[in-house]
């Protein structure tokens, strides 16, 4: 459960972050959204695209999810999902490879 928690969106990152969301690099001078609190008692601060973190929230909504399912999209492993991604926000599927990703996984 959350204790609390903030965001903002950051014009340049000063330094290379690890989106949160699709796991690929957010390059310096680039801009990302930054979200920090404390979670079960732990604190947490993480950067993701500002792409990534508008396709999450949208995901959040759709999925019906509650505040304690937080949808990272690198962990989202059906192509149903996948191509909801593809359709809604293509450059975060674009970033993530997942066109590749469906054929890879209908061919097998």
């Amino acid at each position: 459960m959350s204790d609390f928690w903030t965001e903002s969106t950051v014009k340049a990152v000063r330094k290379p972050h690890r989106c949160e969301d699709c796991r690929k690099l957010i390059e310096v001078g680039s801009p990302a959204s930054h979200t920090a609190g404390v979670y079960d008692g732990d604190f947490f601060s993480n950067y993701s695209h500002v792409e990534c973190r508008a396709a999450a929230l949208d995901y959040h909504c759709v999925a019906d999810l509650t505040s304690d399912e937080w949808p990272w999209l690198h962990e989202l492993d059906e192509v149903e999902d996948w191509k909801w991604l593809i359709a809604e926000h293509p450059i975060v599927a674009e970033r993530m490879g997942l066109q590749k990703r469906i054929a890879e996984r209908e061919a097998a």
